[in-house]
């Protein structure tokens, strides 16, 4: 299947774009806020990418026939379904931080 080895690298791009957004946008939105925000901002612009350039270009364009009927639940699977598992994962990671702060760790972050 010709659409596996095309998809690794935006997988990769998706993720490399959450964390930057949330790197960048962190220190944006104050000191409470600026965390859960720029995840929200993260995971969004994660699956617009990833919608956007498996969903739409790269499935439909290079998925075999005979998987012509799986193409929908591809499609949500690389769009909808990663927007969900990035929101959370940064609840997942707010949770960590907060506990972390806790302890001797915690004066780094």
């Amino acid at each position: 299947m010709a659409a596996i080895p095309a998809m690794f690298p935006c997988i990769m791009i998706g993720n490399i774009i959450l964390v930057l957004a949330v790197a960048l946008l962190r220190s944006k939105f104050g000191k409470k806020a600026g965390l859960p925000v720029s995840i929200v901002i993260g995971a969004v612009l994660k699956a617009l990418f990833m919608g956007i350039l498996i969903s739409l270009i790269i499935l439909p364009n290079m998925l075999p026939a005979k998987m012509q009927p799986m193409l929908h639940v591809l499609q949500l699977q690389f769009s909808v379904t990663q927007l969900i598992t990035a929101l959370i994962g940064g609840v997942y990671a707010i949770i960590i931080l907060a506990v972390l702060r806790n302890t001797s760790l915690g004066e780094q972050a």
